[in-house]
């Protein structure tokens, strides 16, 4: 009895020091948005427009929408699957192309353009890429949270984040974006 009594009392120390770590891992998240937030996005000048269609031109002009909702991707992980889960990004600006004053702004920081180009065309990725080979994007944006659910966010025409997260992961953020594609 004592051992079963005993037993119960460690498992509920545990839990509440799971739940006191994980409120303050929650609790430290909203203070890093909210900081994120406070801050305007600067897209460097020196990134090269790339589209996976020959036929087409990189549409350069996305990054002067007064919406754009933009992906980043980093050097770090495994490179090809983070542009394989690009797909559901392409899908959502196929499903958007209508509005007007939006644009998707993807910018892959990578050292490999070549393989990524390989990669994307493999994929038909056939909308326009931005490549930063110097990790010019981070440099501008030291605010940037190192959390990967922060690197997709939707700008205003000041460049000023209005949300963060991405809409093709969660059907809440899905209606909150296209809410804010829709007033304008």
């Amino acid at each position: 009895m004592r051992r079963i009594t005993f037993f119960i009392l460690i498992i509920g120390v545990l839990l509440c020091f799971v739940s006191a770590c994980k409120n303050k891992h929650e609790k430290k998240l909203v203070v890093e948005l909210r900081r994120f937030k406070e801050k305007t996005i600067t897209l460097p000048d020196n990134m090269i427009a790339k589209s996976c269609d020959e036929q087409v031109p990189p549409d350069t002009t996305l990054l002067c929408c007064p919406l754009k909702m933009v992906v980043y991707v980093n050097q770090d992980g495994c490179q090809r699957c983070k542009l394989w889960s690009l797909l559901p990004i392409y899908m959502f600006i196929l499903e958007n192309q209508y509005l007007v004053n939006f644009g998707v702004v993807i910018i892959l920081n990578t050292s490999d353009m070549e393989t990524a180009y390989n990669v994307l065309t493999e994929m038909r990725f056939c909308k326009t890429v931005f490549y930063d080979l110097n990790g010019t994007f981070e440099h501008l944006n030291p605010h940037l949270p190192a959390n990967e659910q922060f690197h997709t966010f939707l700008l205003n025409e000041d460049n000023r984040i209005v949300l963060v997260g991405n809409p093709v992961q969660n059907e809440q953020l899905k209606k909150l974006y296209l809410n804010e594609l829709n007033k304008k």
